[in-house]
């Protein structure tokens, strides 16, 4: 057992170290959502909070969800169509760990990029619940690990977690 928690945890080191050395990919995933928020919610907010806070929250959502959808899925698909998963089911590693693998690298990039907008938030003096940004982090999670072809699921998460915007 504790072999195989080291390959699940050796391959989410892995994929997390990929994920950081693709620019491409940690731009648009990190930078982006920081820089929305400090234009839109910060610079055109006018010293107005309600829409400070408003703002923080829709970014925190983009930030969080954009590497679930660009990160795991695109980046499942990518490597599906250059045959790097042909490779990866080749070698003597158990498959549902490059899926944990993308998994951890895709919250890792969601954390990174909620943190970076938490600080932005900061440093302008707006100010959310702790257990609000968890909530996000966890909607990015799953994103990530649900499947969205199954429409009693997207329901689910229409109902559930776009309400919360409005309450912050």
């Amino acid at each position: 057992m504790t072999r195989l928690i080291g390959i699940y945890r050796r391959e989410a080191k892995a994929q997390i170290l990929s994920t950081l050395r693709m620019p491409q990919f940690l731009i648009p995933s990190v930078a982006l959502p920081v820089t929305f928020y400090a234009i839109f919610g910060i610079a055109f907010a006018n010293g107005n909070p309600a829409v400070s806070k408003w703002l923080l929250a829709t970014y925190a959502i983009f930030a969080a969800i954009g590497p679930a959808m660009f990160g795991f899925g695109a980046g499942i698909a990518t490597e599906r169509e250059a045959g790097l998963i042909e490779l990866k089911r080749a070698a003597p590693m158990p498959s549902g760990a490059y899926v944990a693998g993308k998994l951890a690298a895709s919250c890792a990039t969601a954390l990174l990029a909620l943190c970076a907008i938490a600080g932005v938030a900061l440093l302008a003096g707006v100010t959310m619940a702790p257990w609000r940004w968890a909530s996000f982090w966890f909607l990015g999670r799953s994103m990530a690990r649900r499947k969205c072809s199954r429409p009693v699921s997207r329901l689910r998460r229409s109902v559930v977690f776009w309400p919360r915007i409005s309450i912050s």
